[in-house]
């Protein structure tokens, strides 16, 4: 009889602490899949905010640009005059690239390249030297009063902001290109640091979660 006992207690014993593990790895699991889903949500609007943040920012920037540029047009605009245009980009674009702390491409209106911030770009053949054809569309045919996009020189993936210069009427007298190569390295850097302190506190939440999943799985099993 006291064998028969003693094997029961083992039994109810192993019931018990199998129970508990059950309990404890079930609660864990529920609480990292959730921490998983929730993390990638949070990465996913990170990103899509970072990108809409960067976009308004280099468009406000190069609209700064282009007010600067449409002002000084008007101060030398002269009535069938095509050469106003040329004549700015090549006495005030290098100093306006500066000031404003921005890299620039100048179009005509057939989106052939006039003025570059970054000459060696076109002068090595990493880039055309014809406007990108869809921002070309969006802004002479669509009527887009802006277009921002991503491009690619080689394997760098940058965002370029797509401006027209407007003469005193109100005609389109050239394109603005304004490239912000920094984007990947800025995103990649701020996510990194975004989910390290990301994972600094799902390993705090883990940790109470394994502490509760104890306490929780001896309070349901302690009237067995």
């Amino acid at each position: 009889g006291s064998i028969w006992m003693k094997g029961r207690r083992m039994f109810q014993s192993f019931r018990i602490n199998t129970l508990q593990k059950q309990i404890q790895i079930s609660m864990i699991s529920q609480v990292l899949i959730s921490l998983v889903l929730i993390g990638s949500m949070t990465i996913f609007f990170f990103n899509v905010q970072y990108n809409h943040l960067h976009n308004e920012s280099l468009k406000q920037r190069g609209l700064s640009v282009t007010d600067a540029i449409e002002i000084l047009y008007a101060e030398s605009f002269v009535e069938n005059h095509d050469d106003v245009f040329t004549n700015i980009l090549k006495s005030k674009m290098k100093q306006l690239s500066e000031i404003f702390a921005i890299d620039m491409n100048a179009y005509d209106m057939n989106g052939k390249l006039l003025f570059s911030s970054q000459p060696d770009i076109f002068k090595g053949g990493l880039q055309s030297t014809l406007i990108n054809p869809i921002a070309y569309k969006a802004l002479k045919i669509d009527g887009y009063s802006s277009f921002v996009h991503d491009e690619m020189i080689g394997n760098l993936k940058y965002i370029a902001a797509y401006l027209p210069v407007k003469d005193p009427n109100g005609d389109k007298v050239g394109y603005i290109n304004f490239p912000y190569y920094g984007k990947e390295v800025n995103i990649k850097n701020d996510i990194s640091f975004f989910l390290m302190s990301l994972v600094n506190i799902y390993v705090l939440l883990i940790l109470g979660a394994a502490l509760l999943s104890v306490w929780v799985s001896k309070v349901i099993v302690k009237p067995l």
